[in-house]
């Protein structure tokens, strides 16, 4: 357990920069890398900007990350759960709609801060994780980009 508590957590940073790299990946072809650079920086300054207050006001290293992590999470993954939700009808009503979506989503990230904030638990192993999921999921768009490049590059050179 002293090896976890050891660890430093990143995650944050990771989820913040998550989403630019994810749009970098699916447009490689109008994007040039030069072009990341303003964006990454941005979404870096947002990781600090909301976990640095936390460290401060909370002083527990672990929970300020996972509090930032989420937050982050839920901020980028807004759109695309309002995509999802688009033009879908409960009954006679349009769920697709700002009214209906956000709402839920503001409550259930303050569920989530709550339960966080609550617990007397150390979430050492559990910013582990973290680290180790966001540095996974950071490595599937380099992947992608680079698979994408390559083949461009084979396809160039026949």
């Amino acid at each position: 357990m002293h090896r976890v508590k050891s660890q430093r957590p990143y995650h944050p940073v990771l989820f913040a920069v998550l989403p630019v790299l994810f749009l970098f990946s699916h447009n490689i072809g109008l994007v040039s890398l030069g072009q990341l650079v303003i964006p990454i920086l941005i979404a870096v300054s947002l990781a600090i900007l909301v976990w640095l207050p936390l460290i401060l006001v909370i002083r527990d290293r672990f929970k300020a990350a996972t509090l930032a992590s989420v937050f982050l999470i839920f901020f980028s993954s807004y759109g695309s759960l309002f995509n999802l939700f688009a033009n879908k009808s409960l009954g006679t009503t349009d769920i697709g709609q700002h009214k209906y979506i956000f709402p839920l989503w503001a409550a259930l990230l303050l569920l989530i801060v709550f339960l966080l904030l609550m617990t007397r638990k150390s979430l050492a192993s559990f910013s582990l994780f973290l680290n180790v999921s966001a540095s996974i999921s950071i490595m599937i768009p380099f992947l992608s980009a680079a698979y994408v490049t390559s083949t461009r590059v084979t396809s160039e050179l026949q």
